[in-house]
């Protein structure tokens, strides 16, 4: 291996066994609820609740969240986000998540509804931060639920 084939090749073998001495764990997520929170003529906005444990000595930054909520005869709505959220250090943290649907003539609440959706994180260190600025993707975890339709419950 020879020129710039030969160096790209053993970065990346150099890169994949430093990244393996991380002892980074992986986070939990659980949705804990999906509700309507409110209903007019115009639409509706429906709140998914999701829940995270990071089981790492460290704090771990939320850098995406891609998700779907599918509401029975109502349609998908598909996002992308950027939350604001730091997973703490042997901690737990709620992520709540917006989804709006256009016009709907009947309520929608009670229907079935799937939630599916990814979080990216940051681990932590030189090299992950290496790897990032290389675009190799950050790790993520996947979240997923069915369930019927509650209303919004202020507690």
């Amino acid at each position: 291996m020879t020129g710039r084939m030969g160096y790209t090749m053993v970065l990346a073998v150099a890169l994949a066994w430093l990244a393996g001495c991380q002892t980074t764990r992986a986070p939990r997520a659980e949705v804990r609820s999906v509700a309507v929170t409110e209903q007019t003529a115009e639409g509706a906005r429906i709140e998914v609740v999701v829940q995270v444990h990071n089981p790492n000595d460290v704090a771990l930054p939320v850098r995406s969240a891609a998700y779907d909520v599918t509401v029975d005869q109502a349609g998908t709505f598909t996002f992308t986000d950027q939350p604001p959220v730091t997973l703490p250090p042997r901690g737990e943290q709620t992520i709540t998540l917006p989804a709006a649907f256009v016009r709907s003539d009947e309520p929608l609440v009670g229907r079935p509804v799937r939630v599916a959706g990814r979080l990216r994180y940051q681990p932590p260190g030189e090299i992950r931060q290496l790897m990032t600025d290389y675009w190799i993707p950050l790790p993520s975890l996947s979240f997923d639920r069915q369930a019927t339709l509650d209303t919004f419950v202020d507690e």
